[in-house]
């Protein structure tokens, strides 16, 4: 190796180090900075009298059923039960089709809100365990609209899906803040 080029390394070799550190250090940090709803959230449980009641009252004849669905699917995390609902009233969809999932077997079936509800909660608690996992530096709601919505599918020609990562942020911190009134 030239003698040039060592020198160089060598002397660069902390900073490189160090640039490794800072990256992954504040790379964490920024995780966090761009979910804030997600880590104010955490405070709660999903089972708190101020959760419940904010909830409630926003999807007062939905709430039972959404709620049933989301324990049947270990998607009973706060943060996870707050997405959930924000993402009903962001695909308020027609009966039969209230979550927007489009499988075949979820699609207007028998007892709808809850069959859709299901395959949501379990779409919404797969991902986000597939999103610790992937030590990705982007907020869970984006990790999961990439998934669950995304941008440039086939079967969204008129391009609503772009709409669907901000509106369910909002409407996440809009349920978050439900409860602290």
């Amino acid at each position: 190796m030239n003698m040039n080029i060592k020198k160089r390394l060598k002397r660069n070799r902390w900073w490189i180090i160090g640039s490794i550190f800072w990256f992954l250090f504040f790379g964490t940090i920024l995780v966090y900075a761009y979910e804030p709803e997600l880590t104010a959230m955490r405070a709660y449980d999903s089972t708190s009298p101020p959760l419940q009641q904010s909830l409630k009252g926003l999807y007062s004849e939905e709430y039972e059923t959404i709620m049933e669905a989301a324990r049947a699917n270990d998607c009973t995390d706060t943060a996870l039960v707050c997405i959930l609902f924000a993402i009903r009233t962001a695909e308020n969809g027609r009966e039969g089709i209230e979550f927007g999932v489009l499988h075949p077997r979820a699609i207007d079936q028998p007892n709808s809100l809850r069959v859709q509800a299901g395959w949501c909660a379990a779409t919404v608690s797969k991902n986000h365990k597939r999103w610790i996992d992937s030590g990705q530096h982007v907020d869970f709601i984006t990790f999961l609209g990439n998934r669950y919505c995304p941008v440039g599918a086939d079967n969204d020609p008129t391009g609503l899906n772009n709409h669907w990562i901000p509106n369910v942020k909002k409407i996440t911190m809009r349920n978050l803040n439900a409860m602290h009134k």
